[in-house]
């Protein structure tokens, strides 16, 4: 929710506090763009399937370093497609890294 006046605390339900700084994050960013090379390098899943994860990816990136992010955007851009890549590439060096992320991810937001 955006507050009317400028000077007003912008308001977020169940927001998460995450330390960009933390050599967690940086790998946990690190992770996420070397997955998104591997998805598009990837035949492993239609073009549509690659270009709708990765554009899911980047844009939870930027929530996630957006002050107050949301639990739900980062579980709807982040934890889901990152859950859906380590399926869909289950079988190669993408589908371990987007394990690794979601690993991480949820260290990130104190859910594991």
């Amino acid at each position: 929710m955006y507050p009317v006046s400028p000077g007003d605390t912008v308001m977020v339900e169940d927001p998460v506090s995450i330390n960009l700084g933390s050599a967690e994050f940086r790998e946990f960013r690190e992770d996420i763009g070397r997955l998104c090379t591997a998805i598009v390098q990837s035949n492993q899943a239609s073009r549509e399937i690659a270009d709708k994860l990765v554009a899911e990816l980047q844009a939870g990136l930027t929530i996630i370093e957006a002050p107050k992010p949301s639990r739900n955007l980062i579980e709807l851009l982040l934890l889901h497609p990152l859950r859906a890549a380590a399926t869909v590439f289950a079988t190669s060096a993408a589908g371990a890294l987007a394990v690794k992320a979601v690993d991480l991810l949820l260290k990130l937001i104190g859910a594991g």
